[in-house]
């Protein structure tokens, strides 16, 4: 007997749609951690109306940053700290010393 699912396509003997009791987390790739991530913390949060959007645009802005090398944005009421990937922590530590974020000046500092 020939069993056919939602979209039509046959499905062969002995399986079936229903979920089976084993663990799918070992059929998932697990990601790619980077082991090389350091942070940047800046002196502009939540009360300066700093968004996620903001910081990514003045870090991904820099030379030789791109998106890819940002990871989380954690923003706090009165800083904001910013993940950094690639081992390029040095070049967004230069280049957002002295610079703005939303048309506001902020202080940057370098963490482990």
């Amino acid at each position: 007997m020939e069993v056919f699912n939602k979209n039509g396509r046959e499905i062969p003997n002995g399986s079936s749609n229903q979920k089976t009791k084993s663990n799918n987390r070992r059929n998932v790739q697990k990601v790619k951690k980077h082991k090389d991530v350091a942070r940047v913390r800046i002196n502009a949060g939540k009360k300066k109306k700093i968004r996620p959007g903001d910081v990514l645009g003045a870090v991904s802005n820099l030379p030789g940053i791109t998106s890819d090398d940002i990871g989380i944005i954690d923003i706090q009421d009165t800083c904001t700290y910013i993940e950094i990937h690639n081992n390029k922590v040095d070049l967004a530590f230069k280049g957002l010393t002295g610079s703005k974020v939303k048309g506001k000046p902020v202080t940057v500092k370098k963490l482990k």
